[in-house]
């Protein structure tokens, strides 16, 4: 596939390069000349890109041209941006400083970011959200994230927030901050969604407690590992207050349903190699239920050394299979069992999969009142194969 950057790249590195220019060369009918070149070329490039996602066999190869594409323009639109630095041996100050001449780098400079947004929206899927934004781009977007910083400390004073929370909610814009931290596509359209979701859907100044600020911070799905440490804290702090087993499985109990009915919103992702913060929180709840659930079973039943271990049957389902098993036979009323809870204690004491020899009863639970569509489409196949077993009877 044909580069279609080439007659940009040379405008911009060679013809508009201030290092190969003179004051005498920067003249009316120059600067128009170029600039029109410009416009021209962007419209150009956009019309090809369309041709080459059309083109016979072009789909196997569409990717890779679209993120060479991309690779290329940033580069374009950081030259670009040393140009227009008030210092350095390219830059365009050293020849003149007249605004018309300013504005023509300027409109050039916009012609590689017109094309990463064009090619960033026509084609999402093949854009590479990890490679680094433009230097240009980070320098537009400064301004908006420091407003938004100063705001939310602004609107968080004299609320009873615990220093490391507020820390960890302003820590992705302090992050884009810092001169040296260099910063995904991804990265940035977190901390946008962050920063209007902060402002137009909960509006940060009617948070009072942490915990309503960790709901907030669930909502915007921030996962990182340091948020997942505060919000563990928080629960064993929490857990410090009570003094029976019974009472702490039941608090526990309280906060996975909660975590559970906790909404998120679509398409938000802090850290894209994590788990999201509300299944990271649900699968430590579940451990901890599991752990002081056997810890109560060893205590009621006081079981030694030499106690047998009660022989199970097993089954090749998996767990989320199994708990969408039993599902479907209460609901079809062949199991007749009111209490789901009883049930799922029950499967999860008499029954072991090839991958879990013990169960957690929570677990089953939650995966019994969760159903994926994953496990959906997994049980359409294991039903479909018993009854191609009952034609042969």
């Amino acid at each position: 596939m044909k580069n279609e950057l080439l007659a940009l790249e040379h405008l911009i590195k060679v013809v508009l390069n201030p290092a190969k220019l003179t004051a005498k060369d920067l003249h009316e009918n120059f600067l128009m000349k170029h600039k029109q070149f410009a416009e021209m070329e962007m419209e150009r490039i956009k019309q090809c890109f369309h041709v080459v996602a059309v083109e016979p066999g072009s789909k196997s190869c569409l990717k890779i041209y679209i993120r060479q594409q991309q690779t290329y323009l940033l580069t374009l639109s950081d030259t670009v941006f040393s140009y227009l630095k008030l210092t350095g041996p390219e830059s365009i100050h050293l020849l003149s400083t007249d605004a018309s001449i300013l504005k023509l780098y300027e409109a050039v400079g916009l012609v590689p970011e017109n094309l990463l947004q064009f090619i960033e929206k026509s084609y999402p899927n093949h854009f590479d959200v990890s490679m680094c934004i433009s230097k240009s781009r980070r320098a537009n977007e400064r301004k908006g994230i420091i407003h938004c910083l100063k705001r939310v400390k602004k609107e968080t004073k004299g609320c009873a927030i615990h220093d490391d929370l507020l820390a960890i909610l302003c820590s992705p814009f302090e992050n884009f901050l810092l001169p040296d931290k260099t910063i995904s596509y991804q990265e940035l359209a977190y901390l946008l969604s962050l920063k209007s979701g902060i402002h137009t859907y909960h509006g940060i100044r009617k948070v009072q407690t942490n915990e309503e600020l960790c709901a907030v911070l669930i909502f915007l799905n921030n996962n990182s590992l340091r948020f997942f440490s505060y919000i563990t804290m928080l629960h064993h702090e929490a857990a410090k207050n009570f003094h029976t087993t019974p009472d702490l499985i039941l608090y526990y109990h309280l906060q996975l349903k909660l975590t559970n009915q906790q909404s998120v919103r679509p398409g938000m992702v802090f850290k894209p190699l994590l788990p999201s913060m509300k299944d990271q929180i649900a699968n430590w709840l579940h451990e901890e239920i599991h752990y002081h659930e056997k810890q109560l079973q060893l205590q009621s039943k006081n079981i030694n050394a030499s106690t047998t271990i009660k022989e199970k049957i097993s089954t090749s389902l998996s767990v989320a299979e199994l708990a969408l098993f039993m599902k479907l036979l209460q609901d079809a009323k062949l199991i007749k069992s009111d209490n789901s809870t009883d049930l799922m204690n029950f499967i999860a004491n008499n029954v072991r999969t090839e991958r879990s020899a013990a169960i957690s009863p929570g677990s089953l639970r939650n995966k019994f009142y969760n159903v994926e569509s994953s496990t959906v489409n997994s049980m359409k196949g294991v039903i479909k194969d018993l009854m191609n077993r009952m034609t042969g009877y």
